[in-house]
């Protein structure tokens, strides 16, 4: 097996974690030892580790004889690595998820023209701002009504409304009355 290049860093920390891994298991092998002394255990098997050290006080405690073999993990351990840091909001609470770059371009294009539009319009009009080509448009519609519904699923404010005719049109929340209607100065 070749032997693989590591910076300073990644042997710091490799070395860091290691070293509390081994603190965490001899004292966890000196508390099992003396809890079995106490209740008076007479099979209790001998310990012995030899390190060198500054855990050389924690593995004396632990006694002396001859450690059972473990079998070899292999695998990459479980958890984050050493010393990695999760995102936070600000708030404080966990990553917030993926960012949609339609979103912003949707709203820009209803601001720019401050009435309801079709799937089809704003389509239009984002492919346009966006510098997407031709070919590209039924992917950039399906796309558009995908994020749509996700907003308007998660309590965003953009709507759909049936303005007459068999075409939605996708509307902004302040576009509409408080009884869901659109507002006149918004109608088409």
């Amino acid at each position: 097996m070749a032997n693989p290049k590591l910076s300073k860093e990644d042997l710091q920390h490799m070395r860091a974690f290691y070293q509390d891994e081994l603190k965490k298991t001899v004292e966890k092998l000196a508390h099992i030892k003396s809890v079995l002394e106490k209740l008076g255990d007479d099979d209790t098997p001998s310990i012995s580790i030899e390190v060198t050290g500054s855990l050389e006080s924690a593995i004396s405690s632990v006694g002396s004889g001859s450690a059972a073999p473990t079998g070899k993990r292999r695998g990459r351990k479980p958890g984050p690595k050493p010393g990695a840091k999760k995102a936070k909001t600000s708030s404080g609470g966990a990553k917030p998820g993926r960012k949609s770059t339609w979103e912003p371009l949707i709203y820009e294009t209803l601001n720019k023209f401050k009435r309801p539009l079709t799937y089809d319009d704003l389509t239009e009009e984002v492919m346009q701002l966006g510098g997407i080509p031709e070919e590209k448009r039924d992917n950039t519609k399906q796309a558009l009504q995908s994020v749509i519904f996700r907003v308007r699923k998660n309590g965003g404010d953009l709507h759909t409304l049936n303005l007459g005719g068999r075409e939605k049109h996708i509307v902004l929340e302040d576009w509409l009355n408080n009884s869901g209607a659109l507002k006149s100065e918004f109608n088409l």
